[in-house]
């Protein structure tokens, strides 16, 4: 949705945090499923030795241990891993776009 209503998809650019055990289908399925969006799909640039170390998980708290996910950590750490941004928009996968999001950046 976020490419189908942007105007000028040149100016848009997918940041892709992923594990390094699917790294590489997630880009052939980017290649395919979005042939003229430029994505760049990355699995080493999210600090997940520093994320882990900061997690603790409490048994009584009845929160779910799967939850403990150091990539569901990863909004909270963008503005270190792309210090070369001014801006940086953080869409989660279930995101719906209905404009046009490159507006934002204005």
């Amino acid at each position: 949705s976020t490419s189908v209503h942007c105007r000028d998809t040149s100016r848009l650019v997918f940041h892709l945090l992923v594990p390094p055990s699917i790294h590489q289908s997630v880009r052939q399925a980017c290649a395919e499923l979005l042939p003229s969006a430029q994505t760049l799909v990355d699995s080493s640039s999210l600090p997940l030795d520093r994320i882990l170390a900061s997690l603790a998980f409490f048994p009584a708290s009845q929160a779910r241990p799967e939850l403990a996910n150091p990539f569901n950590f990863a909004p909270f750490h963008l503005p270190q891993i792309f210090r070369e941004f001014d801006r940086i928009i953080y869409l989660d996968t279930d995101t719906i776009v209905q404009g046009d999001i490159t507006e934002l950046a204005t």
